[in-house]
This record gives structure tokens, sequence and C-alpha cells, in this order.
């Protein structure tokens, strides 16, 4: 970091990597395939929420080198890289940084998947994305905001409807517990979960749906503090979240859809 407190992209923090690293180890020793998010969208130039101050936009001359290194540290854990994080794509300069990104990470392991992770309100890819040979599968979020549920099976027929056909997942759903958007008092419940999901999975999102919960995804404790409760409300406490009822609806569509073979459902 500067003194300024921000970040300094031309020095690396080994320390920090070298944390990280363990707890995907953990990770990955309990079962789990990491999906590896790249870039999250505020480091990228003209994105839903590029600041005015240039000093938080990673210079597009370090991208290579950093994708390079993240790839000598999580390589041996073989994950799933997700190249953009919860992005949109507003300029050229937007595309070329992710494309960087994705074709570093292809070059260096031909076989990994790799996705987009594209913002609620980008409920598409460029064509430079959608019609690239290196992107293995179809990601978009029907997000968290009652007003935009139709989402949940629009994008899905969208990307369904797409002529390079691709396993397709709906990454960000509503997550049960948390804010609703369009009323800052109530939350999502495990019916708009299992409503979510079935609407996603069985209008062509096959290859899956991602279950969350306010207090998982943050792995809130009740000591701490989580500083966007105004916008989505106070977390539940770990072990109270990962009980919540609807992870069961998840699990058991799961169960369904590999004992009937349902990802094989062609739509029409």
């Amino acid at each position: 970091m500067k003194e300024n407190g921000k970040y300094d992209f031309y020095k690396m923090n080994p320390d920090y990597f070298i944390r990280a690293g363990k707890m995907v180890e953990m990770a990955v020793g309990k079962g789990f395939t990491p999906a590896l998010v790249m870039m999250w969208l505020c480091f990228v130039k003209d994105t839903q929420t590029y600041p005015p101050d240039e000093e938080w936009i990673m210079p597009l001359e370090l991208v290579k080198t950093y994708t390079e290194y993240i790839l000598s540290v999580f390589l041996r854990f073989d994950p799933i890289y997700i190249i953009s994080g919860d992005t949109n794509f507003g300029s050229e300069i937007t595309v070329s940084t992710y494309m960087m990104i994705l074709e570093t990470v292809k070059q260096r392991f031909p076989q990994s998947l790799t996705s987009m992770h594209i913002a609620g309100n980008q409920p598409d890819l460029p064509d430079v994305f959608s019609d690239s040979p290196l992107i293995d599968f179809y990601m978009y979020q029907s997000g968290h905001d009652r007003r935009d549920h139709k989402n949940t099976y629009r994008v899905a027929m969208h990307f369904y409807g797409k002529r390079i056909k691709r396993p397709i997942i709906n990454s960000e759903p509503c997550y049960e517990g948390i804010f609703n958007g369009e009323n800052r008092e109530e939350r999502f419940t495990e019916y708009d979960v299992r409503k979510a999901m079935w609407q996603s999975t069985l209008s062509g999102a096959k290859a899956g749906f991602t279950y969350g919960v306010q207090g998982i995804w943050m792995w809130h404790k009740k000591t701490t503090r989580f500083m966007n409760a105004h916008w989505w409300g106070n977390p539940f406490s770990w072990n109270t979240a990962y009980r919540m009822k609807g992870s069961w609806d998840a699990g058991y569509a799961k169960w369904l859809f590999e004992m009937y073979h349902m990802y094989d459902m062609i739509l029409v």
C-alpha cells in the first residue's frame, strides 16, 4: 500500500498471497473446487464502479504480469478461472483488460475452465467473449432486486439461444436472508430462492445455480461489523446462516438433476 492508503500495483505483497494460498489449500483439502475471480471490476477502467481517481485502476501494462503471478500461486489447485468480477463493459479498455487476462490464463494453462462474472445490469457478454473459444461456460446473475426477478429466466433463455452453445450457470441469484432491493426492510426467503432456482435451471441454466445466504458469503461472526448492512441487511452469523431452509431446496435440486439427467433437457 502507498502512504495515502491506495494500492501500489508495482509491488506485490507475497505475504498476502502466501496466506491466500494456504486458505485455498484448506478448501481443496475439504473437497471444494475453487473458483478464482481474477480481477474485480473496481480495478478496471470504465466499469460501473469506475472511480474518478486513476490511482485505483491497475495500469494496463501490469495486467499480464499480475495474471502470471496469480497463476504461479494458484495453478497447483486447478481452479476455475472467473476472468471478470461483477463487471459491465463500458469501453474497449475494459474489454481489452479482461481479454488480456483470459488469453494469459489460456496460454499458460489451456485445459483450465474459464468464464466471466458479469453485472446484473449487463445481461450479455460482448461478442468478442461470446465468440471466443477461450470461454468454456456462460455465467449470468439475476441479482438481488425483486423488481428484476424476471432476469432469472430471461437471461438464461438469452444465453441458451446463443449461436455458440455452452453450459450456463446463474452465478448470483437472490441470496436467502438478504434485503430484496425493492424494500430495505424485507428479506428474500427460501421461497424466493426456490422460485429463482427453478426458473433459472428450467430456462436454460442447466449447469447450475449458486445458492447464497446472508452471512455465509462473508463468513460473518456476531463480533464483527458488516460495512454494507444499510444496503444488504445485517448478516446472520455463519453458524446460523448455513442452517437456513433454502440450502435444502438447492441440495434437492442437485440430487434431482443428477438422478434424472435433467441437464440433458432440450428446451422447445
